[in-house]
């Protein structure tokens, strides 16, 4: 699997508001204070050169910005955080997008740690919705899920299982998460 990031750096307000290209990332970079700067290596963008446009902490994907909250909180609690932060619980929205994340989680907590993540069926039950109001045009549940079991899993959290994917669950069960934001 081809792993693509972006390293944090300090933003600054002059930053104009596109998408990006991601370059790897170097896990000792991590620890470091800004700025980094690096070649990226992207299929269809050889040689472009790229800085991420998130503050440090977060990590840049495309268009937006995406952290790991180490802290666990229930589904609610980890929304109004990331909202402190001009954020959301993450949406996903393809396959690169959810490796990224999961590769996020694993290069922080060095496991497929079990994180919240935006998708919510709180309105109506088996009708999906994203925290961020985006699209809900990508699915990776689990086998069997959602499965709304008891008639209580109206929140959604990822690294589930053995397949570590998507899983509906309790909104009062307590887990780390995913914010993000988008870079305009």
């Amino acid at each position: 699997m081809n792993t693509h990031y972006a390293a944090p750096w300090s933003s600054s307000s002059s930053l104009e508001c596109r998408d990006s290209v991601w370059g790897k990332l170097i896990v000792n970079n991590v620890a470091a204070t800004g700025p980094f700067e690096f070649l990226s290596v992207l299929p269809g963008a050889k040689g472009a050169e790229s800085r991420s446009q998130c503050l440090t902490g977060w990590f840049q994907f495309g268009s937006r910005c995406v952290m790991l909250v180490d802290n666990t909180r229930t589904w609610l609690l980890a929304e109004r955080y990331c909202v402190h932060f001009g954020a959301n619980l993450a949406s996903i929205h393809s396959s690169e997008e959810y490796h990224f994340v999961q590769e996020l989680i694993i290069l922080q907590t060095e496991d497929f740690t079990p994180a919240w993540i935006g998708g919510f069926d709180a309105v109506q039950t088996r009708v999906w919705l994203w925290s961020d109001g985006s699209r809900f045009d990508y699915r990776n549940w689990l086998t069997g899920e959602p499965n709304n079991f008891g008639g209580r899993e109206q929140c959604m959290m990822m690294n589930d299982g053995g397949e570590k994917r998507w899983n509906d669950i309790q909104c009062g069960s307590i887990f780390p998460s995913v914010c993000s934001k988008r870079l305009c």
